[in-house]
């Protein structure tokens, strides 16, 4: 019993301890806006890891051969649209990027809480390797 808590705890640490590209995004919104959008959007991450972890306890072992032939696809659908989001996202911090040297974008809005809640929930969802 002992070796298998051990096991768990090492496997949750090795996946939760680094910091990757999510911590990383959380850690300048908030920066950038306020905490509690910087909240809110860890709580959209934290939601969509619930979700995962409550799905792999109630029916993982029961759907993993069903799901096995479809993995492949699925991987390659998320790696998709997680490029599409980065390449959507470069684009429009260059825009803004742009528009506030000239003056025009002064007058922007941060965005908000919810906003912030489902794209970060939308992220984590489609993460490969939160998927995994």
């Amino acid at each position: 019993m002992i070796a298998a808590l051990v096991a768990g705890l090492q496997a949750g640490y090795g996946i939760a301890m680094p910091v990757g590209a999510v911590a990383a995004y959380l850690v300048a919104l908030t920066a950038q806006t306020s905490l509690r959008t910087g909240v809110f959007a860890a709580l959209g991450v934290a939601t969509a890891d619930g979700v995962y972890a409550l799905i792999a306890v109630c029916g993982g072992a029961a759907l993993a051969p069903v799901l096995r032939p479809v993995t492949l696809p699925l991987r390659r659908g998320s790696a998709v649209v997680l490029i599409a989001l980065a390449v959507h996202g470069t684009v429009a911090a260059v825009c803004r990027h742009r528009e506030r040297r000239d003056g025009t974008g002064a007058g922007r809005t941060a965005s908000g809480a919810a906003r912030a809640y489902l794209a970060m929930w939308g992220m984590t969802t489609m993460n490969p390797l939160t998927v995994v």
